[in-house]
């Protein structure tokens, strides 16, 4: 009998407040599913900035030096412009009687941590104007001809732009 009417007041309860009740059931089950977003630092660098490795001076002496002959190697790269970035912009034109006017303005996107940048659209290589690169088997022509080759294919430059020395 008791169980008939737990029951029976089971039933007047989940009429009444059936909406209320799921509507916090499924609240629930949302706090219960894990957020796929991880805790992360603070972002020291801006997105928009390419990662700097090491330069490309090192990375190139580290690689020359693996050329079979090629012993210690060190690299001076000369350029003629350096490395740019180009930010996306939006170009909007006002056309009133026989004016135009147009601007241009610079797309802004924040990140994380709430710092507003520019939007990259582009960021142009360096141009280079010439390499000087001095290593101990420098003495060999088959040890300059591969080095001034690995550097071309590089940075573009000409064999004529590119000087291997001999180092002491």
């Amino acid at each position: 009998m008791e169980e008939l009417n737990f029951r029976k007041n089971c039933k007047k309860i989940w009429d009444k407040y059936r909406y209320v009740l799921l509507i916090v059931l499924l609240g629930l089950g949302l706090m219960m599913i894990p957020s796929q977003s991880k805790p992360t630092a603070p972002v020291d660098a801006a997105p928009t900035e390419p990662i700097i490795e090491a330069p490309l001076e090192s990375q190139l002496a580290k690689i020359l030096s693996h050329i079979d002959g090629a012993g210690r190697v060190e690299v001076l790269l000369t350029e003629h412009t350096g490395s740019e970035t180009s930010f996306q912009t939006n170009v909007s034109s006002d056309t009133q009687s026989e004016n135009t006017r147009q601007t241009s303005d610079t797309v802004i996107i924040e990140d994380a941590s709430r710092q507003e940048h520019g939007l990259v659209r582009r960021v142009d290589a360096p141009v280079y104007r010439g390499a000087i690169i001095a290593c101990q088997g420098a003495g060999s022509a088959q040890v300059r001809l591969a080095i001034v080759e690995a550097v071309q294919c590089v940075t573009n430059l000409r064999a004529d732009q590119i000087s291997v020395v001999k180092m002491k």
